[in-house]
Protein backbone atom coordinates (compact mmCIF):
# COMPACT_ATOMS: atom_id res chain seq x y z
CA UNK A 1 0.00 0.00 0.00
CA UNK A 2 2.90 2.36 0.71
CA UNK A 3 4.26 1.94 -2.84
CA UNK A 4 0.94 2.74 -4.53
CA UNK A 5 0.76 6.24 -5.94
CA UNK A 6 -2.96 7.01 -6.42
CA UNK A 7 -2.17 10.02 -8.59
CA UNK A 8 0.09 8.44 -11.21
CA UNK A 9 -1.41 8.76 -14.71
CA UNK A 10 0.27 6.08 -16.81
CA UNK A 11 1.30 7.14 -20.29
CA UNK A 12 0.81 3.59 -21.56
CA UNK A 13 -2.92 4.17 -21.63
CA UNK A 14 -2.42 6.55 -24.56
CA UNK A 15 -0.39 4.12 -26.66
CA UNK A 16 -3.01 1.47 -27.36
CA UNK A 17 -4.03 0.98 -30.96
CA UNK A 18 -7.67 0.22 -30.27
CA UNK A 19 -10.12 1.15 -27.50
CA UNK A 20 -9.49 -1.07 -24.47
CA UNK A 21 -12.15 -3.12 -22.74
CA UNK A 22 -12.82 -0.40 -20.18
CA UNK A 23 -13.44 2.29 -22.83
CA UNK A 24 -17.22 1.93 -22.77
CA UNK A 25 -17.21 2.03 -18.96
CA UNK A 26 -15.26 5.26 -19.01
CA UNK A 27 -17.60 6.79 -21.56
CA UNK A 28 -20.65 5.80 -19.55
CA UNK A 29 -19.18 7.52 -16.51
CA UNK A 30 -18.65 10.94 -18.05
CA UNK A 31 -20.72 10.91 -21.25
CA UNK A 32 -24.47 11.16 -20.66
CA UNK A 33 -27.37 10.96 -23.10
CA UNK A 34 -30.37 13.21 -22.57
CA UNK A 35 -33.46 11.43 -21.29
CA UNK A 36 -35.39 12.73 -24.28
CA UNK A 37 -34.33 9.71 -26.29
CA UNK A 38 -32.44 8.77 -29.43
CA UNK A 39 -33.75 11.65 -31.53
CA UNK A 40 -31.64 14.16 -29.56
CA UNK A 41 -27.93 14.75 -29.79
CA UNK A 42 -25.85 13.06 -27.04
CA UNK A 43 -24.49 15.12 -24.20
CA UNK A 44 -21.28 16.96 -25.01
CA UNK A 45 -19.23 18.69 -22.30
CA UNK A 46 -18.58 21.55 -24.72
CA UNK A 47 -22.32 22.21 -25.04
CA UNK A 48 -23.58 21.78 -21.49
CA UNK A 49 -26.22 24.45 -22.00
CA UNK A 50 -29.01 23.23 -24.24
CA UNK A 51 -30.93 25.46 -26.64
CA UNK A 52 -34.56 24.71 -25.91
CA UNK A 53 -35.68 26.39 -29.14
CA UNK A 54 -33.53 24.40 -31.56
CA UNK A 55 -35.38 22.06 -33.89
CA UNK A 56 -34.46 20.29 -37.10
CA UNK A 57 -36.57 18.90 -39.89
CA UNK A 58 -35.80 15.92 -42.07
CA UNK A 59 -37.25 14.12 -45.05
CA UNK A 60 -36.67 10.44 -45.49
CA UNK A 61 -38.07 7.56 -47.50
CA UNK A 62 -39.90 5.02 -45.41
CA UNK A 63 -42.07 2.00 -46.01
CA UNK A 64 -45.75 2.89 -45.83
CA UNK A 65 -47.92 0.79 -43.58
CA UNK A 66 -51.17 -0.85 -44.64
CA UNK A 67 -53.17 1.55 -42.54
CA UNK A 68 -51.71 4.47 -44.54
CA UNK A 69 -52.78 2.82 -47.83
CA UNK A 70 -56.25 2.11 -46.45
CA UNK A 71 -56.72 5.76 -45.55
CA UNK A 72 -56.88 6.61 -49.28
CA UNK A 73 -59.85 4.27 -49.86
CA UNK A 74 -63.19 6.04 -49.60
CA UNK A 75 -65.41 2.94 -49.58
CA UNK A 76 -65.26 -0.85 -49.91
CA UNK A 77 -65.69 -4.10 -48.10
CA UNK A 78 -63.34 -5.32 -45.42
CA UNK A 79 -61.77 -7.73 -47.93
CA UNK A 80 -61.14 -4.87 -50.31
CA UNK A 81 -59.55 -2.87 -47.52
CA UNK A 82 -57.24 -5.72 -46.53
CA UNK A 83 -56.30 -6.29 -50.17
CA UNK A 84 -55.58 -2.64 -50.66
CA UNK A 85 -53.42 -2.66 -47.59
CA UNK A 86 -51.41 -5.65 -48.79
CA UNK A 87 -50.93 -4.14 -52.24
CA UNK A 88 -49.45 -0.94 -50.81
CA UNK A 89 -47.13 -2.63 -48.33
CA UNK A 90 -44.16 -3.10 -50.64
CA UNK A 91 -44.34 0.25 -52.40
CA UNK A 92 -41.72 2.87 -51.43
CA UNK A 93 -43.14 6.39 -51.12
CA UNK A 94 -41.51 9.58 -49.89
CA UNK A 95 -43.05 10.78 -46.65
CA UNK A 96 -42.58 14.29 -45.30
CA UNK A 97 -42.09 13.88 -41.58
CA UNK A 98 -42.93 16.58 -39.04
CA UNK A 99 -40.20 18.54 -37.30
CA UNK A 100 -38.32 16.45 -34.77
CA UNK A 101 -39.64 16.69 -31.23
CA UNK A 102 -37.98 15.30 -28.09
CA UNK A 103 -39.52 11.99 -27.11
CA UNK A 104 -39.42 10.15 -23.85
CA UNK A 105 -39.80 6.43 -23.15
CA UNK A 106 -42.79 5.00 -24.95
CA UNK A 107 -45.40 7.56 -25.92
CA UNK A 108 -44.64 10.20 -23.29
CA UNK A 109 -44.13 13.83 -24.27
CA UNK A 110 -42.57 15.76 -22.71
CA UNK A 111 -40.16 13.14 -21.34
CA UNK A 112 -40.93 12.06 -17.77
CA UNK A 113 -38.56 13.37 -15.07
CA UNK A 114 -37.40 11.21 -12.19
CA UNK A 115 -38.88 12.55 -8.94
CA UNK A 116 -35.43 12.37 -7.32
CA UNK A 117 -34.12 14.64 -10.07
CA UNK A 118 -37.01 17.00 -9.29
CA UNK A 119 -35.87 17.12 -5.67
CA UNK A 120 -32.35 18.02 -6.79
CA UNK A 121 -33.82 20.69 -9.10
CA UNK A 122 -35.72 22.25 -6.19
CA UNK A 123 -32.63 22.04 -3.97
CA UNK A 124 -30.47 23.90 -6.50
CA UNK A 125 -33.21 26.47 -7.18
CA UNK A 126 -33.68 27.22 -3.46
CA UNK A 127 -29.99 27.86 -2.85
CA UNK A 128 -28.20 28.94 -6.02
CA UNK A 129 -28.42 32.73 -5.93
CA UNK A 130 -25.03 33.71 -7.31
CA UNK A 131 -21.42 32.70 -8.01
CA UNK A 132 -20.64 32.74 -4.27
CA UNK A 133 -22.82 29.63 -3.77
CA UNK A 134 -21.15 26.22 -3.71
CA UNK A 135 -23.14 23.13 -4.72
CA UNK A 136 -21.33 19.86 -4.03
CA UNK A 137 -22.26 16.23 -3.51
CA UNK A 138 -20.15 13.77 -1.50
CA UNK A 139 -20.14 10.00 -1.41
CA UNK A 140 -20.29 8.40 2.02
CA UNK A 141 -22.65 6.75 4.47
CA UNK A 142 -25.78 8.16 6.10
CA UNK A 143 -25.82 6.98 9.72
CA UNK A 144 -29.03 6.72 11.74
CA UNK A 145 -28.18 8.16 15.17
CA UNK A 146 -30.77 5.96 16.89
CA UNK A 147 -29.20 2.70 15.65
CA UNK A 148 -25.63 3.88 14.93
CA UNK A 149 -25.88 1.98 11.65
CA UNK A 150 -26.44 2.87 8.02
CA UNK A 151 -29.85 4.47 7.53
CA UNK A 152 -32.43 2.40 5.63
CA UNK A 153 -36.05 2.87 4.61
CA UNK A 154 -38.52 -0.04 4.85
CA UNK A 155 -39.00 -1.57 1.43
CA UNK A 156 -36.68 0.95 -0.22
CA UNK A 157 -34.65 -0.81 -2.93
CA UNK A 158 -33.67 2.28 -4.93
CA UNK A 159 -32.38 5.79 -4.32
CA UNK A 160 -34.55 8.06 -2.19
CA UNK A 161 -34.21 11.74 -1.26
CA UNK A 162 -34.84 12.45 2.42
CA UNK A 163 -36.80 15.44 3.68
CA UNK A 164 -34.87 18.10 5.61
CA UNK A 165 -36.91 17.38 8.76
CA UNK A 166 -34.93 14.16 9.40
CA UNK A 167 -31.47 15.70 9.05
CA UNK A 168 -31.21 16.25 12.82
CA UNK A 169 -31.40 12.49 13.47
CA UNK A 170 -28.78 11.62 10.86
CA UNK A 171 -25.01 11.84 10.59
CA UNK A 172 -23.02 11.64 7.39
CA UNK A 173 -19.58 10.03 7.10
CA UNK A 174 -17.98 11.54 4.00
CA UNK A 175 -15.40 8.86 3.29
CA UNK A 176 -14.92 5.82 1.08
CA UNK A 177 -12.67 2.80 1.40
CA UNK A 178 -9.16 2.71 -0.01
CA UNK A 179 -10.20 0.06 -2.54
CA UNK A 180 -13.07 2.26 -3.73
CA UNK A 181 -10.76 5.27 -3.99
CA UNK A 182 -8.20 3.28 -5.97
CA UNK A 183 -10.85 1.87 -8.32
CA UNK A 184 -12.28 5.30 -9.12
CA UNK A 185 -8.79 6.73 -9.60
CA UNK A 186 -7.95 4.00 -12.13
CA UNK A 187 -11.21 4.36 -14.07
CA UNK A 188 -10.96 8.15 -14.22
CA UNK A 189 -7.30 8.03 -15.27
CA UNK A 190 -8.20 5.65 -18.09
CA UNK A 191 -11.02 7.95 -19.11
CA UNK A 192 -8.53 10.81 -19.43
CA UNK A 193 -6.15 8.59 -21.41
CA UNK A 194 -8.85 7.42 -23.79
CA UNK A 195 -10.06 11.00 -24.30
CA UNK A 196 -6.53 11.92 -25.42
CA UNK A 197 -5.94 8.82 -27.56
CA UNK A 198 -9.41 8.31 -29.04
CA UNK A 199 -10.67 11.91 -29.04
CA UNK A 200 -13.36 11.20 -26.51
CA UNK A 201 -15.12 13.73 -24.25
CA UNK A 202 -12.84 16.47 -22.98
CA UNK A 203 -11.76 15.64 -19.42
CA UNK A 204 -9.27 17.96 -17.75
CA UNK A 205 -6.93 16.47 -15.18
CA UNK A 206 -5.29 18.49 -12.37
CA UNK A 207 -3.75 17.95 -8.95
CA UNK A 208 -3.61 20.20 -5.89
CA UNK A 209 -2.12 19.90 -2.41
CA UNK A 210 -3.53 22.17 0.25
CA UNK A 211 -3.78 22.63 4.01
CA UNK A 212 -7.33 23.40 5.08
CA UNK A 213 -7.91 25.10 8.46
CA UNK A 214 -11.46 25.27 9.85
CA UNK A 215 -12.47 27.57 12.71
CA UNK A 216 -15.56 27.62 14.92
CA UNK A 217 -16.83 30.93 13.46
CA UNK A 218 -17.10 29.46 9.99
CA UNK A 219 -13.82 31.00 8.90
CA UNK A 220 -11.77 28.87 6.49
CA UNK A 221 -8.17 29.30 5.51
CA UNK A 222 -6.60 27.29 2.70
CA UNK A 223 -2.94 27.55 1.83
CA UNK A 224 -0.61 25.56 -0.46
CA UNK A 225 0.88 22.41 1.00
CA UNK A 226 4.63 22.13 0.36
CA UNK A 227 6.04 19.12 -1.44
CA UNK A 228 8.31 18.09 1.44
CA UNK A 229 5.42 18.42 3.91
CA UNK A 230 3.19 16.34 1.65
CA UNK A 231 5.71 13.52 1.36
CA UNK A 232 6.36 13.48 5.08
CA UNK A 233 2.74 13.62 6.17
CA UNK A 234 0.84 11.54 3.60
CA UNK A 235 3.42 8.93 2.75
CA UNK A 236 2.60 9.14 -0.98
CA UNK A 237 5.28 9.25 -3.64
CA UNK A 238 5.05 12.88 -4.81
CA UNK A 239 6.10 13.08 -8.48
CA UNK A 240 4.94 16.58 -9.41
CA UNK A 241 6.15 20.07 -8.53
CA UNK A 242 4.88 22.31 -5.77
CA UNK A 243 1.24 23.33 -5.91
CA UNK A 244 0.96 26.95 -7.07
CA UNK A 245 -2.63 27.46 -5.95
CA UNK A 246 -2.79 30.76 -4.06
CA UNK A 247 -3.96 30.86 -0.46
CA UNK A 248 -7.64 31.65 0.09
CA UNK A 249 -9.49 33.12 3.06
CA UNK A 250 -13.25 32.95 3.44
CA UNK A 251 -16.27 32.60 5.66
CA UNK A 252 -18.25 29.51 4.67
CA UNK A 253 -21.87 29.23 5.76
CA UNK A 254 -23.87 26.07 5.12
CA UNK A 255 -27.33 26.81 3.72
CA UNK A 256 -29.02 23.43 3.23
CA UNK A 257 -28.30 19.71 3.13
CA UNK A 258 -30.00 17.01 1.07
CA UNK A 259 -29.39 13.35 1.92
CA UNK A 260 -29.94 10.73 -0.79
CA UNK A 261 -30.03 7.07 0.24
CA UNK A 262 -28.70 4.47 -2.21
CA UNK A 263 -29.54 1.22 -0.40
CA UNK A 264 -28.63 -1.00 -3.37
CA UNK A 265 -25.28 0.78 -3.90
CA UNK A 266 -22.10 0.89 -1.81
CA UNK A 267 -22.47 4.53 -0.76
CA UNK A 268 -25.06 7.20 0.00
CA UNK A 269 -24.82 10.87 -0.98
CA UNK A 270 -24.99 14.20 0.81
CA UNK A 271 -25.61 17.28 -1.32
CA UNK A 272 -24.49 20.53 0.32
CA UNK A 273 -25.23 24.15 -0.53
CA UNK A 274 -22.99 26.75 1.11
CA UNK A 275 -22.21 30.44 0.72
CA UNK A 276 -18.53 31.36 0.45
CA UNK A 277 -17.59 34.94 1.36
CA UNK A 278 -14.08 35.54 0.05
CA UNK A 279 -11.69 37.73 2.07
CA UNK A 280 -8.47 39.48 1.16
CA UNK A 281 -5.28 38.58 3.09
CA UNK A 282 -5.45 41.95 4.87
CA UNK A 283 -9.04 41.32 5.97
CA UNK A 284 -8.06 37.86 7.21
CA UNK A 285 -5.24 39.31 9.32
CA UNK A 286 -7.54 41.93 10.88
CA UNK A 287 -9.94 39.22 12.06
CA UNK A 288 -7.57 38.06 14.79
CA UNK A 289 -9.44 36.29 17.59
CA UNK A 290 -12.75 36.73 15.76
CA UNK A 291 -11.95 33.58 13.80
CA UNK A 292 -12.80 31.50 16.83
CA UNK A 293 -11.21 28.22 17.87
CA UNK A 294 -9.36 26.04 15.39
CA UNK A 295 -11.58 22.96 14.98
CA UNK A 296 -9.68 20.93 12.41
CA UNK A 297 -6.59 20.88 10.26
CA UNK A 298 -6.76 18.81 7.09
CA UNK A 299 -3.92 18.09 4.66
CA UNK A 300 -5.57 17.42 1.31
CA UNK A 301 -3.94 15.75 -1.70
CA UNK A 302 -6.59 16.12 -4.41
CA UNK A 303 -6.97 14.99 -8.01
CA UNK A 304 -9.73 16.69 -10.01
CA UNK A 305 -11.36 15.48 -13.22
CA UNK A 306 -13.26 18.29 -14.90
CA UNK A 307 -15.90 17.50 -17.52
CA UNK A 308 -18.19 20.33 -18.57
CA UNK A 309 -19.51 22.16 -15.52
CA UNK A 310 -18.92 19.19 -13.20
CA UNK A 311 -15.71 18.41 -11.34
CA UNK A 312 -15.15 14.95 -9.85
CA UNK A 313 -12.65 15.30 -7.01
CA UNK A 314 -10.98 12.37 -5.25
CA UNK A 315 -8.93 13.38 -2.22
CA UNK A 316 -6.54 11.78 0.24
CA UNK A 317 -7.13 13.58 3.55
CA UNK A 318 -4.63 13.39 6.39
CA UNK A 319 -5.68 14.56 9.86
CA UNK A 320 -2.47 15.26 11.83
CA UNK A 321 -4.22 15.57 15.21
CA UNK A 322 -5.86 12.15 14.94
CA UNK A 323 -3.00 10.56 12.93
CA UNK A 324 -5.71 9.40 10.54
CA UNK A 325 -5.90 9.17 6.76
CA UNK A 326 -9.23 9.07 4.91
CA UNK A 327 -10.38 9.05 1.28
CA UNK A 328 -13.12 11.32 -0.08
CA UNK A 329 -15.05 11.57 -3.36
CA UNK A 330 -17.17 14.56 -4.32
CA UNK A 331 -18.84 16.08 -7.36
CA UNK A 332 -19.04 19.86 -7.56
CA UNK A 333 -20.88 22.26 -9.85
CA UNK A 334 -18.34 24.84 -11.06
CA UNK A 335 -18.54 27.97 -13.25
CA UNK A 336 -14.95 29.11 -13.76
CA UNK A 337 -14.76 32.24 -15.93
CA UNK A 338 -18.31 31.67 -17.23
CA UNK A 339 -20.17 34.61 -15.79
CA UNK A 340 -22.83 34.63 -18.53
CA UNK A 341 -23.78 30.98 -17.96
CA UNK A 342 -23.74 31.47 -14.19
CA UNK A 343 -26.04 34.51 -14.55
CA UNK A 344 -28.39 32.47 -16.76
CA UNK A 345 -28.63 29.71 -14.17
CA UNK A 346 -29.22 32.27 -11.40
CA UNK A 347 -32.16 33.72 -13.37
CA UNK A 348 -33.59 30.26 -14.09
CA UNK A 349 -33.32 29.30 -10.40
CA UNK A 350 -34.95 32.58 -9.31
CA UNK A 351 -37.94 32.08 -11.62
CA UNK A 352 -38.41 28.44 -10.59
CA UNK A 353 -38.00 29.28 -6.89
CA UNK A 354 -40.77 31.88 -7.15
CA UNK A 355 -43.04 29.36 -8.85
CA UNK A 356 -42.34 26.84 -6.09
CA UNK A 357 -43.14 29.38 -3.40
CA UNK A 358 -46.41 30.38 -5.10
CA UNK A 359 -47.39 26.69 -5.38
CA UNK A 360 -46.74 25.95 -1.69
CA UNK A 361 -47.48 23.72 0.18
CA UNK A 362 -47.00 21.46 -2.85
CA UNK A 363 -43.46 20.09 -3.08
CA UNK A 364 -41.66 18.25 -5.87
CA UNK A 365 -42.64 16.07 -7.59
CA UNK A 366 -46.16 17.52 -7.20
CA UNK A 367 -45.17 21.15 -7.75
CA UNK A 368 -44.58 23.05 -11.01
CA UNK A 369 -42.33 21.58 -13.68
CA UNK A 370 -38.74 22.93 -13.66
CA UNK A 371 -37.17 24.57 -16.73
CA UNK A 372 -35.17 22.44 -19.15
CA UNK A 373 -31.80 23.97 -18.21
CA UNK A 374 -32.25 23.16 -14.52
CA UNK A 375 -33.41 19.63 -15.34
CA UNK A 376 -30.32 19.05 -17.48
CA UNK A 377 -27.98 20.17 -14.70
CA UNK A 378 -29.78 18.15 -12.01
CA UNK A 379 -29.92 15.03 -14.21
CA UNK A 380 -26.23 15.31 -15.04
CA UNK A 381 -25.33 15.65 -11.36
CA UNK A 382 -27.61 12.82 -10.22
CA UNK A 383 -26.62 10.44 -13.05
CA UNK A 384 -22.93 11.09 -12.37
CA UNK A 385 -23.43 10.11 -8.73
CA UNK A 386 -25.22 6.93 -9.81
CA UNK A 387 -22.43 6.16 -12.31
CA UNK A 388 -19.76 6.55 -9.64
CA UNK A 389 -21.69 4.21 -7.36
CA UNK A 390 -22.10 1.70 -10.17
CA UNK A 391 -18.34 1.65 -10.73
CA UNK A 392 -17.92 0.73 -7.06
CA UNK A 393 -20.65 -1.92 -7.02
CA UNK A 394 -18.13 -4.76 -7.24
CA UNK A 395 -15.95 -3.41 -4.42
CA UNK A 396 -16.31 -5.16 -1.06
CA UNK A 397 -15.95 -2.66 1.76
Amino acid sequence: MASYDPFALKASGCEQKKPPAWFELGKSLLTLTFAAGADQEPYSPDSFWINAGSETSSTRVKRSRPVEAVSTTSAGTSDDVRAAGRSETDRQVPVQEPRNEPKGPGCFFPPPIDDRVLCVCAFIARNFTGPDIEIEAKLGTVIDLSTRERAVLPGCATAACLQAEVNNVLRFESKVSFDAFKRLNEVLNRTVASAVRHRGPLVRHSRSRQTDLRFSSGYRETRPWSRSEGEAESGTNATQGNDKTPASFMFKTRLETLHILFPSHPYDVRVNAAREQQLTPAEAVRLGDARGVLESERLKDRLSYRCGELSIDITVVHLPRESLMTYEVEVELIFDNRADQCAELVQVCTDYRQRLESAAPLAPPMGPSPPALLVTIAETLFNTLVALNNVLASITN
